[in-house]
């Protein structure tokens, strides 16, 4: 490798059956020099080298940060095999976050603590107020009521009191927009300012609160479009405006 290094690729499995992959470059010092891993995990691991240490200690070291990720990695798989998940759209081990459908244009993302997989994740929603509202106060009236008994699935499902889209549905929109059919679901997407999905990473986080309307847009899209009108106003970091398509109020955020 370049520099005398050398870079090996070491698979490993959890107790749950997953595959890893550590990446590995033993500098030209080694085994005197730590050798430089990365691997996709939540966090990064702090390697411990010293005198005597060798490859082994790699994959010690890296088998007990993987065996800690694994409660959150079954909540993770069971929101990947149940839910609509609109992001990550390929997630990887170190994403402990997702952003799952819950109705036309209205979704939520829930960010789950790996040391305590199952305890009430931080939960924001996307979507039209008219949308959100009713679901936020449900969740609100109901989090007394969240169970550690239950996967984070099911208690989203019992607090929000409604019946999550499955990744069967996913697939069948999916299929649908291959087709060239128009549906409903508002799940994905496209900006309607710019027409794309992904925006330098970003996606449709603000949604018309006309329910007739109910377009989503890119945050930096729709600044961009209020900053152009000259009746918009701003306050401290809100931009007030109006929406492009139905002359509803709207506002976006400088970020």
């Amino acid at each position: 490798g370049a520099g005398g290094e050398l870079h090996l690729a070491l698979g490993l499995r959890d107790a749950a059956g997953r595959g890893h992959t550590v990446s590995v470059a033993l500098p030209a010092g080694y085994p005197a020099a730590p050798p430089r891993c990365a691997a996709a995990l939540p966090a990064h691991v702090e390697l411990s080298w010293g005198a005597g240490s060798a490859l082994r200690d790699v994959i010690a070291q890296y088998t007990a940060a993987i065996a800690a990720y694994d409660e959150v990695w079954k909540e993770l798989d069971v929101l990947d095999a149940r839910g609509w998940v609109i992001e990550p759209e390929a997630p990887t081990r170190a994403a402990l976050h997702r952003r799952l459908a819950l109705s036309a244009r209205c979704s939520l993302q829930v960010d789950l603590d790996h040391r305590n997989a199952r305890a009430v994740p931080q939960i924001r929603f996307f979507g039209s107020e008219a949308a959100v509202a009713p679901l936020r106060a449900s969740l609100n009236r109901s989090l007394h009521s969240w169970s550690l008994g239950r996967s984070v699935f099911d208690n989203l499902q019992e607090l929000l009191g409604v019946t999550l889209p499955s990744a069967a549905d996913a697939a069948a929109a999916k299929a649908s927009a291959a087709a060239g059919e128009q549906g409903d679901s508002g799940q994905g997407a496209a900006c309607a300012i710019c027409y794309a999905y992904s925006l330098d990473g970003a996606i449709p986080a603000v949604v018309c609160d006309n329910a007739h309307c109910a377009r989503p847009f890119h945050s930096a899209c729709l600044l961009e479009w209020l900053r152009s009108l000259p009746d918009a106003r701003s306050s401290f970091d809100t931009v007030f405006g109006t929406c492009p398509y139905c002359s509803e109020p709207i506002t976006a955020k400088r970020t």
